[in-house]
């Protein structure tokens, strides 16, 4: 986990541009980047020889995961080198664990305020899981529940994991009457847009405005975008939800969330918009 930490860390500063993160990266932080970067794939190169064994030996009782899939490919092509492996994994966790972490961390905080959202939550929740004996939700069953579908959406709205999103200019352009020279760094702000004046009571948390939402288009279509937008959209969106919806179930369908008294939290902008101090909640197991 260390490892992880300290490598995820130092890699998304390094999209920054220089004069947001000259101050952050100092040669030891760097050193200890290239230390930690070496104990994580290794770990990683271990888990893949694991699995490679695994699928050659044919094991029918190893567990059908991500890297199963990768590996094995899907059938019209062979599965991906070592190298690529790697790549993808640590892609994984550099991009994917802080974000939906972060993304659940506010989603609980929110529930525990709004105690009538996450009980109609529950209620959706418990009806689907009702009709399963013993078996997990499908991906289908999961996109089929409106609810939890607008609980997400609301939270992405009013806190995007990436508050800011750095983005160059290619060519001239203008942008709200600026002049844009090529190669400059422009930054989108999801947080700002979201909580625009242009949303029915912006700063509420309010799950119902998305019931029959089908999705913004033509000059609205970027009123939302916890994923940012276009060609270079956060390639692993769908999976982000997915993971905070299964997530999700599983802990409003066993547990009771609420604030602990005098309890206050702010926005914290570092690299993905964290709470201040961190989350810490009332949890009681439910029946």
């Amino acid at each position: 986990m260390e490892a992880i930490i300290s490598t995820t860390g130092l890699d998304i500063r390094n999209i920054l541009p220089f004069w947001m993160q000259q101050h952050l990266v100092k040669r030891a932080a760097t050193a200890v980047f290239i230390k930690q970067r070496s104990k994580l794939y290794k770990l990683v190169d271990d888990i893949i020889k694991v699995k490679r064994a695994s699928a050659e030996k044919g094991d029918k009782n190893a567990k059908a995961d991500l890297m199963s899939f990768l590996i094995a490919g899907d059938g019209s092509v062979d599965g991906l080198t070592d190298n690529e492996l790697r790549s993808n994994v640590i892609t994984f966790i550099v991009a994917g664990h802080e974000t939906t972490a972060v993304s659940l961390a506010w989603c609980f905080y929110s529930l525990a305020k709004e105690q009538s959202v996450q009980a109609r939550l529950r209620d959706e929740i418990r009806v689907a899981l009702s009709s399963k004996t013993g078996e997990r939700l499908t991906y289908t069953e999961i996109e089929g529940m409106e609810y939890l579908n607008c609980v997400t959406k609301e939270i992405l709205r009013l806190y995007p994991a990436a508050a800011l999103v750095p983005r160059e200019s290619i060519n001239a352009d203008v942008l709200g009457g600026y002049q844009i020279p090529p190669n400059t760094t422009i930054m989108l702000a999801p947080w700002v847009t979201h909580r625009s004046g242009d949303w029915d009571q912006p700063l509420k948390f309010i799950p119902e405005r998305w019931i029959g939402w089908s999705g913004p288009s033509g000059v609205k279509r970027l009123s939302y975008m916890p994923f940012s937008s276009g060609p270079k959209m956060c390639i692993g969106h769908r999976l982000a939800t997915l993971e905070m919806k299964c997530a999700l179930i599983d802990a409003v369908n066993k547990f009771e969330l609420k604030l602990l008294p005098g309890f206050v939290v702010k926005e914290k902008l570092r690299v993905t918009l964290r709470p201040e101090p961190s989350m810490t909640l009332l949890v009681s197991e439910i029946p």
